[in-house]
């Protein structure tokens, strides 16, 4: 579950750019 979450928080942040 920490490793879903990280990388969703990566993609998040570089497509909230």
């Amino acid at each position: 579950m920490r490793a879903v979450s990280q990388a969703h928080w990566e993609d998040v942040l570089w497509t909230r750019t």
